[in-house]
């Protein structure tokens, strides 16, 4: 019995820290977009519908990680108790989302239309570089506000002026939008994004099935050495 749990108890604490690390850089990058984005001053007025989720789920990953992570070398079995309620409100709501936006057949192009009107324009730069495409639907996001847009829209060329000193010149500006490119790209990677969203679900119902094991291995060896101290004090008193 002791084996079981020791080995219970090594197994939610790196589930647990896996998870908490995973909520951890979520948060992190959330609070990055949010620092560095002007639609910052919108977040309190209840548009920015992929931040909240984002948010919510990385809040969720690390603070059950992190009570997990501290419960699993308690003796106490509050702290495991808050780590498997947050796991599976977090786990239903992961759940629940997907069967939501299945029932309102929400498409992917909405889904990343909502994404790229919330980060901010680092990433977008990185992806526009990426894909070498130039706003969501195309130069025409950058009509009102032309500098926004930087150089990640141009295409660069290295050319030799007479000195055989390597220039950089701007070619061309990129006329396809990055819509096409992510959904293209999240199709053609379907495997890889559906295996690491089931890899996270996978890694919250291990933790649930775990906890559950240490939490009952917790009650059982609290219950056996209750009855043993009550039988060596019934024995004393007999002496």
């Amino acid at each position: 019995m002791w084996k079981v749990k020791e080995c219970a108890q090594h197994s939610v604490c790196f589930l647990a820290f896996t998870e908490w690390l995973l909520g951890g850089a979520t948060i992190g990058y959330m609070m990055w977009v949010l620092g560095t984005s002007p639609t910052t001053k919108e977040f309190l007025n209840g548009r920015l519908v992929f931040t909240y989720v984002i948010l919510g789920v990385g809040s969720l990953l690390f603070l059950a990680g992190l009570l997990g992570w501290v419960g699993s070398y308690r003796r106490g079995g509050c702290l495991l108790n808050l780590f498997l309620f947050l796991t599976v409100l977090s786990l239903a709501s992961e759940v629940g989302g997907i069967i939501a936006l299945n029932i309102m057949q929400t498409k992917m192009t909405d889904i990343l239309s909502q994404a790229w009107s919330e980060v901010n324009q680092e990433t977008r730069n990185i992806l526009q570089e990426k894909f070498e495409c130039c706003g969501f639907l195309g130069p025409k996001d950058f009509i009102e506000d032309v500098e926004t847009s930087n150089n990640n829209c141009y295409l660069k060329e290295s050319t030799f002026s007479a000195s055989v000193r390597k220039i950089e010149t701007d070619l061309n500006k990129f006329q396809v939008g990055c819509k096409e490119y992510l959904v293209e790209w999240f199709y053609q990677n379907k495997v890889i994004w559906i295996v690491a969203l089931g890899a996270v679900l996978l890694l919250q119902v291990v933790n649930v099935l775990v906890a559950v094991l240490l939490i009952n291995q917790n009650k059982r060896s609290r219950r056996s050495s209750s009855t043993q101290s009550l039988r060596e004090s019934m024995h004393q008193s007999r002496i």
